[in-house]
């Protein structure tokens, strides 16, 4: 189970991160397809496209975490669509759900979507805050993640975008990903 401080440093970390690689990107391969979508027929993703997922997914787990406080039966809400546990369902629920996703922020900038990063992690950071220690031990139902307590889907926040940085690195250094 993580630590307040470790989840504290892991979110500014890697928010830090985020706006960095971002800002350094040249505008011309922000809207470079690089990585394959992991939806049979779906779109290769481009910079902008991991960009709007890590906001959206970020705004996921918040409403995760919120649903976990108020006692729901499936706050991640993979078991209440598959009936089962784990990755394998997570991931026939989350695919289709990134892939539809990527579609709805096609349209916004990238400046627009970096812009959304500051509000986005506040709301987060205001979230941990009203969370006490033995909150962040609370097991979460049907959580795929980590350890299955809330404190591991705040850490998981910055494992995702630290997972989606690190298949960009890959991809634009040509490595197949």
């Amino acid at each position: 189970m993580p630590t307040r401080d470790q989840i504290t440093t892991a979110l500014a970390t890697q928010r830090e991160r985020v706006e960095r690689w971002f800002h350094a990107l040249p505008d011309d391969e922000m809207l470079r397809p690089l990585t394959k979508s992991e939806v049979e027929g779906g779109a290769m993703w481009t910079p902008k496209d991991h960009l709007a997922h890590i906001v959206g997914t970020e705004r996921y787990f918040q409403g995760v975490i919120r649903r976990a406080l108020a006692g729901a039966e499936d706050p991640c809400g993979f078991y209440t669509v598959t009936g089962k546990d784990g990755d394998e369902s997570r991931l026939a629920v989350a695919n289709p759900a990134n892939e539809q996703a990527r579609a709805k922020y096609n349209e916004q900038s990238a400046e627009d979507i970096l812009g959304r990063i500051e509000g986005t992690r506040q709301a987060t950071l205001e979230l941990l805050a009203g969370v006490d220690d033995a909150q962040l031990t609370q097991p979460v139902p049907h959580s795929p993640f980590g350890d299955g307590t809330l404190g591991t889907l705040f850490l998981t926040i910055a494992l995702h975008s630290r997972q989606h940085l690190g298949w960009l690195d890959q991809a634009r250094a040509g490595q197949q990903v």
